[in-house]
């Protein structure tokens, strides 16, 4: 457990829809949309399980330390640390697909993926969202464009977003 750990279950939280516990039109992900990625493994694998592939989501923290421009002075009331975090989801194309319905005529994998990328910006970029963290979360904003990852051709791609997540603690903390 680190200063990481509460910030990155709260954005779990987010993209599962299950935090807030009332949700917020327009702001908060449909519960059961989303499902971190609950066994060992890697997405980005091709061997990882196909049944609990399609829009299992995970993180992959590709950078972290201080924030640029942060004055050195360690005995000021807060730091600020920040991470660069990759949002990771999976889709399935081909056979293993999921069937059109009548509220989704034609299922576009790649349409689905970036569509589900805007909802979860709704989500992690509402500030009201980000109370109750410690360390608390200060900032948490998309870098650039969600893009599309093959997995394997023509059956699983990743649709993936890199977000920077800053957080402010006091000097000294420790993180459980």
């Amino acid at each position: 457990m680190g200063w990481l750990t509460e910030p990155l279950a709260r954005m779990k939280a987010l993209i599962e829809g299950t935090y807030p516990a009332i949700p917020v039109t327009g702001r908060s992900v449909p519960a059961s949309t989303f499902t971190a990625r609950r066994v060992q493994g890697d997405l980005a694998s091709p061997q990882f399980p196909g049944n609990l592939f399609h829009r299992a989501f995970d993180f992959v923290i590709e950078a972290s330390g201080g924030v640029p421009g942060d004055p050195p002075n360690v005995h000021a009331g807060s730091m600020r640390r920040r991470a660069v975090v990759l949002l990771r989801i999976g889709y399935l194309d081909g056979e293993d697909a999921p069937v059109a319905t009548t509220e989704i005529p034609y299922y576009t994998p790649s349409e689905t993926g970036h569509d589900d990328h805007e909802t979860i910006e709704q989500a992690l970029r509402y500030p009201a969202f980000w109370g109750g963290t410690t360390p608390a979360i200060v900032s948490l904003i998309p870098l650039g464009d969600a893009t599309t990852q093959v997995v394997v051709l023509h059956e699983r791609f990743l649709v993936v977003r890199r977000w920077e997540l800053i957080c402010s603690y006091a000097p000294g903390t420790v993180h459980p």
